[in-house]
């Protein structure tokens, strides 16, 4: 069990190369800019509450207090920082997740994707979105040509998440693969670059394979768990290349 014997070698790992392709300077430098710098020590301070987030997303099957484990036995070497004792409870990682709010993770998604995307361009790309009963849907952006992602969005079912997702990947083509989206307002919305709009197969719950072992236990955390999730995926083409952008503002 990850909890009995503490986290194993390729959970160290992959948190350690999380770091390395979303940098606590770069995580501080998004909870600045959301108003939530630290203002006084914490066992779980903003930046590592975001690290306990989005390695949550990364391995959803650990509980919290295995997360913590994690963390405390990976991001001292892998950030050079250290970190309180004892460690935190999970119902002291449940209120810094409520402190930290989503919208740090919405920006972190944000300068991820372009991180990710680097010089290149995308020609086309495809929109999905994927709704669970009784919580808040999401949109997501694709490219067409290698199926990676480009960008998502919690804020539900509003157009207007969609179309800030294709307008901020540059794409000149978009397929639409949730059937019931007014591709007519989505094409009116996203401007003449875009040179058509199109409806491909699939429905509300297209592609929610991505996000199907996310937490949902209230709408907060799975605006959280979602976000983070496009995080570690964004982090994870950073990471595989061997020179290009670092993430930054």
């Amino acid at each position: 069990m990850p909890g009995s014997s503490g986290p194993d070698t390729a959970d160290r790992l992959a948190l350690a190369a999380l770091v390395r392709a979303l940098p606590v300077g770069a995580v501080e430098d998004v909870l600045r800019d959301c108003g939530l710098a630290a203002r006084r020590v914490r066992a779980l301070p903003p930046w590592v509450t975001t690290y306990h987030v989005l390695a949550s997303a990364m391995r959803p099957a650990l509980t919290y207090g295995d997360v913590t484990d994690l963390l405390w036995t990976t991001l001292p070497a892998a950030t050079g920082r250290g970190l309180a004792h004892p460690k935190p409870t999970s119902g002291a990682v449940t209120r810094a997740r409520s402190r930290l709010g989503v919208e740090p993770l919405a920006v972190l998604a944000r300068r991820a994707a372009r991180a990710a995307l680097g010089d290149s361009a995308v020609q086309t790309v495809e929109l999905h979105r994927y709704g669970p009963e009784g919580l808040p849907g999401c949109w997501w952006i694709t490219d067409r040509e290698t199926g990676l992602l480009r960008g998502c969005d919690v804020r539900g079912d509003e157009l207007g998440a969609a179309a800030d997702l294709v307008r901020a990947s540059g794409a000149v083509h978009v397929v639409v693969s949730a059937a019931d989206v007014d591709t007519a307002a989505l094409g009116r919305a996203v401007g003449a670059a875009i040179v058509t709009v199109e409806s491909g197969p699939g429905g509300p719950a297209s592609g929610g394979a991505l996000w199907s072992r996310v937490r949902a236990r209230t709408p907060e955390v799975w605006r959280q768990d979602v976000l983070a999730r496009a995080c570690v995926e964004l982090a994870v083409e950073v990471a595989l290349r061997d020179t290009g952008p670092t993430l930054r503002p």
